[in-house]
């Protein structure tokens, strides 16, 4: 073991610095001739010819450290220790212990303390000097037996060599120490090794080295055995070194894993004693969308209740009296306590009544009168006064007493008059019991009639339905045929099929109620369908509502009522005001793409090539804007005054204030899509072949969010919280917290556009070439929508409320409905047990669902 030592004089500023040569020291294991129990033979001298080995020409003092007889040897073991967490520029590792085994070797099980001696950090250069440098020179000489050491030793001198003769001479001596042998007792010599901090004696900190006797012989050096104390200080830290190259980048990780659930009948066992149903889940490890056994994690079970006693209900006659003043139905319940099928007197434990409505008075017209409004407080260039209420008195005039409301229809200051025209509704789809329509506009040709192509508003005041009740009848029959105007209370312990009216009239009504256990159905005649949408009724059936070919874009109202289409390269756009029940056709630009407010009133669309244009008319009237440019996407707020715009290779433009001005933001890029928030702050636009942009300050600032990816569709959830973009030929990316962070989720396919609901809950996606696959939980799980396989659909938009979606294939439109059953003989409307529903045909082959309650389901 070789110990350097080298130490500087104070240099006054710009002296030389000469060569140093170090002085060395070997630590060799001592023969039993010269020590009886052996000990340390420490050899000095300079390195003259600067190999860093002290050769044996260099040597210039040996002494002897013997140990004591017959203590246990205390034991150094220096190691180097590299650059790491205990000496950040590498050092020495000293290891200390007693020899128990007399082996003169500190083993692993003898060490009994640990230190570290830390390389300080690079210093900066000395400055140049022509002067020369006093070397630190170690003497080790016998120590006899004395007062230092009562056994003998070694005494360790050091000093400058000031006088430069290589020989540390008595005046030169700074420091001394001893290294003393053991006695003939069993008292062995310790060390114990500290960390020493910065102060007075380590100016940089450093370690502290104890030697002392075991005089208690607890082989451990307590304070009071403690004889002398050395330190060796840390040297004061350089200036930093360079900085290393960087590492390099690590490898991608891989993709994420889709988490999947699958539910299963669980049948009667140890998991379930009454059977119940498996709820298996894990991730997709394969990435086939299949949750396979192997990628099971948890399991979990819903089991069924226990057998209980069977509920019965006995439905009887109620004459007219107390309980019903016209008379009506008594309907009394219980558990089949004595199981015999029938509810006896003594199990009845409630009991409830339906009741005749009385006869009512024939209800009452309303009117609708309408003068002229001179310009005034109320139109400032004039116009008409629309006065309406019941005819109370019933003599056909809208009395002044009978005036319940007034609104106006003013003239435009442009000069125009606003006509408006009043003209009888019949009974059906828009007024069950007839009524009136009225319908507005300007007079832009000045003929002074009000022209089908000038009307801009269309509203209706109905009449009042007749008072009369529905008569009800009690069915356990399997099939029934109803009857217009009649109620049915089903008492059937199986579901009881219940057939619409196969010619009704328009206003006709009829109404089933669940009172047994079965529940019931409603089935169609051919060319009929129910609309139980407003019901929330479940079930989503595709029909067949006009032929189309080649629709390039779709847009709708926020109820699903009022949508549009525009057909590629056409001169005109389709517009439907009821659900897609009835479309009609009106001119308009070439438009690539369009978007509409949520009242449907205000569109916005653009060209290939050409400008963007909006109409607050519903296609009426159209205004181009902006510089001829490759318009491929467009986007709208709810009230229709934010609007967004972008293309391949152009910036996005925004509007806040309905497309009058513009203002281009945002890079050049490859904007093939874009979506808006209802309140028009929050926007998302996809760069083909880069990132997703999002913005919440209206457009004025963009944050390049998720992957970079083919982008070619993004939707997003009215707040703006859920958004959806669909790539080519990859995987469906899902956010939930506003673009921050993007999850992939669904299958890898070539996606093209995509919709949200306004509660961010259904998310739908279409392939380029035809195929559609949603999610009914915010983008966790995605199927194929039931009933979509009829057709290649490639595009589609939800209504806010997620209820309606219109979808387009290469030749035809369709709307899809939550709660509308499928058209002709094999669509039906069924209910569980308790539950009720009161139908009215409005014309066209569909009935309306006016009220209900209870689970339904369309089919």
């Amino acid at each position: 073991m070789l110990l350097t030592l080298a130490a500087c004089g104070g240099n006054a500023p710009d002296e030389s610095v000469a060569s140093v040569q170090a002085i060395l020291t070997k630590i060799n294991a001592a023969s039993t001739s010269q020590c009886a129990y052996g000990g340390q033979l420490l050899q000095t001298g300079s390195d003259l010819n600067g190999n860093g080995t002290l050769d044996s020409n260099e040597i210039t003092s040996a002494q002897y450290v013997c140990n004591g007889n017959p203590g246990q040897q205390a034991l150094l073991d220096l190691q180097t220790e590299p650059a790491g967490s205990h000496c950040s520029q590498g050092g020495t590792r000293i290891a200390s212990g007693l020899d128990a085994n007399g082996n003169k070797v500190l083993d692993s099980s003898e060490i009994m303390a640990t230190a570290y001696v830390c390389n300080g950090k690079d210093g900066k250069d000395g400055n140049s000097a022509s002067g020369t440098t006093a070397l630190a020179l170690l003497a080790v000489d016998e120590e006899p037996a004395g007062g230092n050491c009562p056994a003998g030793g070694t005494r360790l001198s050091t000093g400058l060599d000031s006088n430069g003769n290589g020989v540390l001479d008595a005046a030169e001596i700074s420091s001394t120490r001893h290294i003393c042998n053991g006695s003939s007792s069993s008292q062995s010599q310790l060390f114990t090794l500290s960390d020493e901090p910065s102060g007075s004696y380590c100016a940089n900190g450093g370690k502290r080295i104890d030697m002392g006797r075991d005089l208690n012989g607890n082989q451990l050096l307590d304070a009071s055995e403690v004889t002398s104390s050395a330190r060796i200080c840390n040297g004061s830290t350089g200036s930093a070194g360079a900085s290393g190259s960087n590492g390099s980048n690590g490898s991608n990780g891989s993709n994420g894993q889709t988490s999947l659930l699958t539910m299963s009948a669980e049948a009667a066992g140890a998991n379930c004693t009454n059977g119940g149903r498996k709820l298996s889940s894990g991730l997709d490890a394969n990435s086939n969308g299949t949750l396979e056994a192997s990628e099971v994690s948890a399991t979990s079970y819903v089991c069924n209740g226990g057998s209980g006693l069977n509920s019965l209900i006995r439905i009887s006659n109620e004459a007219a009296g107390a309980n019903c003043t016209n008379g009506g139905k008594k309907i009394e319940s219980g558990l089949d306590s004595n199981g015999n099928s029938t509810l006896d007197g003594s199990e009845v434990s409630a009991s409830a009544y339906v009741c005749n409505g009385a006869t009512g008075a024939a209800g009452r017209n309303s009117l609708v009168d309408v003068v002229a409004e001179a310009a005034g407080a109320n139109c400032a260039t004039g116009g008409k006064r629309i006065n309406s209420g019941v005819d109370s008195n019933g003599n056909g005039s809208l009395d002044s007493g009978e005036i319940s409301a007034s609104s106006y229809v003013c003239n435009g200051a442009s000069g125009q008059n606003s006509l408006l025209a009043v003209a009888d509704e019949t009974a059906g789809a828009n007024c069950s019991a007839g009524g009136k329509k009225i319908t507005s506009g300007l007079d832009a040709n000045g003929n002074g009639t009000l022209d089908s192509g000038e009307v801009t508003a269309t509203a209706f005041v109905c009449n009042g339905s007749s008072g009369a009740d529905l008569s009800y009848q009690t069915v356990s029959a399997s099939s029934t045929v109803m009857a217009g105007n009649k109620g049915y209370i089903v008492t059937s312990t199986d579901e009881a099929e219940l057939l619409l009216p196969a010619s009704p009239t328009v206003g006709d009504r009829v109404a089933v109620t669940g009172a047994g256990t079965g529940g019931w159905r409603i089935t169609q005649n051919s060319g009929q369908h129910i609309d139980a949408t407003a019901l929330g009724a479940q079930g989503i059936n595709w029909g067949y509502t006009s032929s189309a070919a080649n629709v390039e874009s779709l847009a709708s109202s926020a109820n699903g009522m009022r949508l549009v289409a525009h057909i590629d390269s056409a001169g005109s756009v389709q517009l439907s005001d009821d659900a897609g029940l009835s479309w009609y056709s009106r001119s308009s630009p070439r438009l690539f793409r369009v978007a509409s407010s949520a009242d449907g009133n205000r569109l916005f669309g653009g060209e290939r090539s050409g400008k963007l244009y909006t109409s607050v008319d519903r296609g009426l009237n159209w205004v181009a804007h902006e510089s001829d440019r490759d318009w491929w996407t467009v986007a709208s707020s709810a009230d229709g005054q934010v609007l967004l715009a972008g293309g391949p290779g152009i910036q996005l433009y925004v509007s806040t204030d309905g497309g009058n001005s513009w203002t281009a933001r945002e890079s050049a890029r490859q904007w093939y899509s874009s979506a808006v928030s209802a309140d028009g702050s929050v926007m998302l636009a996809g760069d083909f072949g880069g990132q997703l942009y999002v913005s919440t300050d209206s457009g004025v600032t963009w944050t390049a969010r998720g992957p970079s990816k083919s982008w070619r569709g993004v939707a997003m959830s009215s707040d703006g919280r859920t958004m959806l973009a669909g790539p080519m030929s990859d995987y469906l990316y899902v956010s939930t917290d506003g673009g921050q962070t993007w999850e992939a989720r669904g299958a890898s396919r070539s996606w093209s556009r995509v919709s949200v609901s306004g509660d961010g809950d259904k998310l739908l996606a279409f392939v380029d070439t035809g195929g559609a696959s949603w999610s009914l939980n915010g983008g966790w799980n995605w199927a194929t929508p039931p009933g979509s396989s009829g057709d290649s659909w490639s595009k589609g938009a939800l209504s806010t409320d997620g209820k309606r979606l219109l979808a387009a294939s290469v030749s035809r439109l369709v709307v899809v409905a939550d709660g509308r059953s499928s058209q002709g003989s094999s669509g039906s409307l069924s209910g569980e047990a308790s539950s009720a529903v009161m139908l009215q045909y409005v014309g066209n082959g569909r009935w309306l669902a006016l009220s209900g309650s209870g689970a339904m389901t369309a089919r």
